[in-house]
């Protein structure tokens, strides 16, 4: 590869146009192409396994992908099988064991510690808080993650945590939770004008009474779940959310599913708010812990005449101009277990790709808002072919966004200086 490598840069140096440059640098990738497919999927594939991980890749069913979740997370399971339906598989949500036990076919599970017993293949998507709820760390919950084909995680602040517990790289998985506003409204009547749903613990209690003395008109939902649960949410104005502990993450799954049907929320900041830089101007409201007058003063503008739609309006649009970051890292960690090809995970991914900088560096997990400064290697079973495949997706980008030239930094946090340029940078 290093010798190919080479041989290309040496072509295309009499040559400054980078268009020119990265369909030179395609051509030669795409000449071994069949030829490299055939080898992983005759020889590496049939032995490979994850670091950490005791599934063999080979034996894995995906094709038809069962989504396990229970019922209070039914946006997350529906969230899955639209993206994966995108990529060309077939999935299945289920809410409990089947009578005749579970298939052969690979799971997903959301929040398997609910599920006795489990599938014997499985994806473990991990939505506890678990530097913030201390009691969902335990022996049983981290033999459930240590069985499983992979871990994904919406929270870098989770992974560093499970990174520091002994869990590989090669089995941890970023994958945040984003969508775009599925369900458009033009209401005009509402049932209610605020919406708090959760688990009513002390600190939630006080300051939603302290909300209500302040005269805040605020229904509270408990147990309620699937479409009653959608229903209140399409018939509340405001969705207020509020974290069981001060010190709480964000709540994103609540987050976007309320912002799938077109809403407008009033949250608390987190410990993790720097992963959500993005929903910071005007798509999310966030105030700080504890800002129960805060809260008053975003309640009264937000229902105050005329400016209701206007805000909805401004939600919608923002969202679609965003990058799809849930369907990229999805695609990505598909693509990394070899059930989808190169092209579906390009085809899939670069859609309103963020501006990249003409310096560009790898790294195991960049936050969201990170994307135009560094770019999340692709993680591959062969982990040798992690920096070619990571190079060959922001060669397409570069092609995309008509870059003059590239140079990626492939240190991933090493010490020594490693860089790989595309077309010809200024001296």
């Amino acid at each position: 590869m290093a010798s190919l490598r080479k041989q290309i840069k040496k072509l295309s140096l009499p040559d400054n146009d980078v268009n020119l440059l990265i369909q030179r640098y395609l051509g030669y990738r795409g000449l071994g192409a069949a030829t490299l497919r055939f080898f992983l999927n005759s020889l590496l594939k049939n032995r490979a396994q994850k670091k950490g991980c005791s599934i063999d890749l080979a034996s894995i069913n995906a094709s038809n992908i069962i989504i396990l979740c229970p019922k209070h997370v039914r946006f997350l399971g529906k969230l899955f099988q639209a993206h994966l339906k995108k990529l060309g598989i077939n999935s299945t949500i289920l809410s409990e064991e089947p009578k005749q036990g579970y298939s052969d076919h690979l799971h997903i599970v959301l929040c398997p510690q609910v599920f006795r017993p489990l599938p014997t293949k499985y994806i473990v998507y991990q939505l506890e808080q678990l530097t913030v709820i201390k009691s969902s760390w335990n022996a049983s919950y981290r033999k459930i993650l240590d069985n499983s084909v992979a871990v994904l995680d919406y929270s870098l602040v989770n992974i560093n945590f499970l990174l520091q517990n002994g869990f590989s790289p090669n089995k941890v998985f970023y994958l945040p939770i984003f969508s775009k506003v599925l369900k458009q409204t033009q209401q005009t009547e509402f049932q209610h004008d605020v919406l708090f749903y959760g688990y009513l613990n002390g600190r939630r209690k006080r300051i939603l009474d302290s909300l209500k003395n302040m005269g805040a008109d605020i229904f509270i939902a408990n147990n309620t779940y699937g479409d009653a649960m959608e229903k209140l949410i399409t018939n509340s104005k405001i969705i207020l959310n509020l974290h069981a502990k001060e010190d709480g993450m964000i709540e994103s799954a609540r987050l976007f599913e309320c912002l799938s049907l077109n809403k407008v929320i009033i949250s608390e900041t987190g410990i993790d708010q720097n992963e959500y830089q993005y929903l910071e101007k005007g798509v999310i409201e966030f105030v700080p812990p504890e800002s129960e007058s805060q809260i008053m003063m975003l309640l009264n503008r937000i229902l105050s005449p005329n400016s209701y739609q206007e805000k909805l309006d401004f939600i919608s649009s923002k969202l679609e101009e965003c990058f799809d970051y849930f369907g990229f890292f999805l695609a990505e960690f598909l693509y990394s277990l070899g059930l989808i090809s190169f092209e579906n995970f390009v085809k899939a991914s670069t859609l309103n790709y963020p501006i990249i900088n003409k310096n560009i560096r790898l790294q195991q997990y960049p936050a969201c808002h990170e994307f135009s400064n560094s770019f999340p290697i692709v993680k591959h079973f062969a982990s040798w072919l992690s920096d070619e495949m990571s190079i060959k997706f922001l060669t397409y980008v570069a092609k995309e966004q008509n870059l003059p030239y590239l140079i990626i930094d492939l240190n991933k946090g090493n010490s020594q200086n490693t860089f790989y340029s595309i077309g010809t940078p200024p001296p």
